[in-house]
């Protein structure tokens, strides 16, 4: 058995620290028994619990036997893994009893493609609207984003499954949304049809307007493109991470990418977030006037 332990800060950065450490140059897995090791962390947000247990996922496609190392002495990072429901759906049971999803998180899910279109609707717009106090209409163009992602997995991927966590900051007048799947990424989708270099470039290639590796034109280019209008219309930040490149959209529409200092990321991660207060209220549902 090989102990990993796992990074002080769990998120879409360190997330590296990890895959060095499980995945081989090779893209197979360097160990067939892992235990990771939490003695070390202090802090976990929504995407890094969304990125490990991608990684998890990905290394129990590739027959990998993965447990958990729990110190007897907790925190407010274990608590937060607990409360997600994150050691319930891998070990099959809760640290603690009392242990529940909390009132500003729609915890870890995996979400079959066949499922998605409702699931986004009933569980996350739903959510978001009670949440933020908004008509559904005002979310429209984010569930159309969410379920072109899903869309995605399902035509791109090796898989049909997304990992998704979903968390309100009301101090900061935010949500953030964590997407990921562990498929075989959007640079060597990209790759399929145009020769590029840098996994970096290939995803923006893939956020191009028209673009798509599909030889119908179904869902001709749409996904990544009208996702980052949505977040820049929004004066969000998106982040993609997908093999060794990585994109930052920042609110202003400029883009920034990188293919350097990474390990290989198993599949496709995205981190949205967007700004609460800055949703068109205007905009509301129709009134249901049957009786």
């Amino acid at each position: 058995m090989t102990l990993i332990l796992l990074p002080k800060r769990i998120n879409l950065v360190s997330i590296d620290d990890i895959t060095r450490q499980t995945i081989g140059d090779n893209l197979k897995p360097l160990h067939r028994t892992i235990e990771y090791g939490f003695e070390n962390v202090d802090f976990i947000d929504s995407t890094g619990i969304t990125v490990f247990a991608n990684l998890i996922e990905w290394c129990a496609t590739h027959g990998v036997n993965q447990s958990f190392l729990i110190p007897e002495k907790t925190n407010d990072a274990i608590k937060f893994l607990d409360d997600s429901l994150f050691f319930k759906k891998y070990t099959t049971k809760k640290i603690y009893n009392h242990s529940t999803p909390r009132e500003t998180t729609v915890p870890l899910q995996m979400v079959k493609h066949a499922e998605s279109h409702a699931w986004i609707e009933n569980n996350c717009v739903d959510w978001l609207s009670r949440r933020l106090h908004i008509s559904r209409k005002s979310l429209v163009e984010l569930s159309v984003c969410l379920k072109e992602i899903f869309n995605n997995i399902k035509d791109h991927s090796a898989v049909d499954t997304g990992c998704i966590f979903i968390q309100h900051h009301p101090k900061l007048n935010k949500v953030k949304i964590s997407i990921s799947d562990f498929g075989i990424g959007i640079p060597s989708n990209v790759r399929r049809v145009i020769d590029i270099e840098s996994d970096g470039k290939a995803i923006l290639k893939a956020m191009e307007e028209g673009f798509t590796t599909r030889t119908t034109n179904r869902n001709r280019g749409v996904g990544l493109h009208l996702l980052q209008q949505t977040v820049v219309n929004n004066g969000g930040t998106l982040t993609i991470r997908s093999g060794k490149g990585k994109v930052f959209s920042s609110r202003d529409g400029s883009r920034d990418y990188s293919s350097q200092n990474a390990h290989h990321y198993p599949g496709t991660a995205l981190e949205i977030e967007l700004y609460t207060n800055h949703f068109d209220i205007t905009l509301a549902d129709e009134e249901d006037f049957s009786w």
